[in-house]
């Protein structure tokens, strides 16, 4: 007997075997580290043959003044 959850996943892989994703993480794509920042350059994503655009995980910063990424409060 066949195991039709494997079978849907190898259906799925194919369709994604020659797709090209590009990642983006925010903070290091733009100077600005925004999304609107970052828009302005999707053309050019688009021009290195990317079908899929990955955006790392983002949240508003913390106003922390402290430059070492975390906080008193943790």
């Amino acid at each position: 007997m066949k195991d039709a959850i494997f079978e849907d996943r190898r259906a799925r892989m194919e369709l994604i075997r020659d797709t090209v994703i590009y990642q983006i993480n925010l903070r290091s794509f733009t100077r600005e580290g925004t999304l609107a920042a970052a828009e302005k350059y999707l053309p050019e994503v688009a021009d290195t043959g990317a079908d899929i655009v990955y955006l790392c995980p983002f949240m508003e910063s913390d106003p922390d003044p402290d430059p070492a990424y975390w906080s008193l409060r943790q």
